[in-house]
């Protein structure tokens, strides 16, 4: 094995790959991948490595500093790698036996999921209808296209390299979907992570997205000076409490759930790739319909 001018042995690849699908309880899946014992996640949780150019154009040396190599094996789980069509050839050429990770969500779920996330998260601002929104980013709709995105992907894997896993799943019986993950990677499926037992999701919003920002960037500063004990007794705070009474609410209350007129015009939309997706991984889908 060769040597990077990094000093990083060139002959290292990252094993395991999770593809997607954003919205699908893909942060959940990282943090069980990270409480094994038999793997090492990289340094940050979205390294978008294959589907951001400027990432990419740094090379797989830069790359490989985000993960520690060793007797295990390692991991990254980047959502967006599913929709985008240069990915499965790039990851292909990097490691042509990497094992990859897809979360599927009922499409029609996942795109107003994603709708309230971007709400959530300021990136279109409060009050954006919500099907201007998929207007104007059609990629919230194309990511729902799960036959179609898989068989990009089929074209260079072999399905047994994939383990595609439902949402719907993880809802109803999470301890079984970490075993059966854990079988498919070839480590010990007797380990049972914390998260586990965990909600996949909660639902919020922030009233002051400059506010939040400002919150926790001061918050991870002072983490940073003082350490997590600090941290801890932060959060327990009244001063944590006032800040969630008044800047965080449950969408719930902000945000009407989707109507039975937009689900239908979103089922007409997925209907067909549904079906194909239904052929392909062997599942009846008919609950997401």
């Amino acid at each position: 094995m060769s040597r990077g001018k990094s000093g990083i042995i060139m002959g290292n690849k990252v094993d395991i790959i999770g593809i997607g699908a954003q919205k699908s309880a893909t942060t959940w899946l990282y943090t069980c991948l990270s409480a094994h014992p038999q793997i090492r996640c990289s340094s940050k949780e979205e390294m978008n490595y294959f589907d951001d150019s400027l990432s990419y154009s740094k090379g797989i040396e830069w790359y490989h500093k985000h993960f520690e190599f060793g007797l295990w094996k390692t991991a990254e789980y980047s959502p967006t790698y599913f929709y985008d069509q240069d990915v499965p050839e790039r990851i292909y050429k990097y490691n042509p036996h990497a094992k990859l990770i897809l979360s599927l969500r009922n499409p029609i779920d996942r795109a107003f999921s994603h709708y309230r996330h971007c709400l959530f998260s300021g990136y279109i601002p409060r009050g954006s209808g919500f099907w201007d929104t998929l207007e104007n980013n059609p990629a919230m709709t194309e990511q729902g296209r799960y036959a179609t995105n898989l068989k990009r992907f089929l074209g260079y894997f072999d399905i047994r390299q994939i383990q595609i896993i439902l949402y719907d799943d993880i809802k109803t019986a999470p301890q079984m979907v970490v075993e059966k993950l854990f079988k498919f990677l070839e480590i010990d499926d007797s380990i049972k992570p914390a998260v586990t037992h965990k909600r996949v999701e909660v639902h919020q919003f922030v009233t002051s997205p400059l506010l939040h920002n400002l919150v926790s960037s001061a918050y991870i500063s002072m983490k940073k000076v003082f350490g997590n004990t600090f941290a801890k007794i932060l959060k327990g705070s009244n001063a944590a409490a006032l800040y969630k009474k008044k800047c965080i609410v449950e969408f719930s209350k902000t945000i009407p759930l989707l109507s039975d007129n937009d689900r239908k015009r979103l089922l007409e939309i997925f209907m067909k790739d549904m079906q194909e997706l239904s052929d392909i991984i062997g599942r009846d889908l008919s609950s997401w319909k």
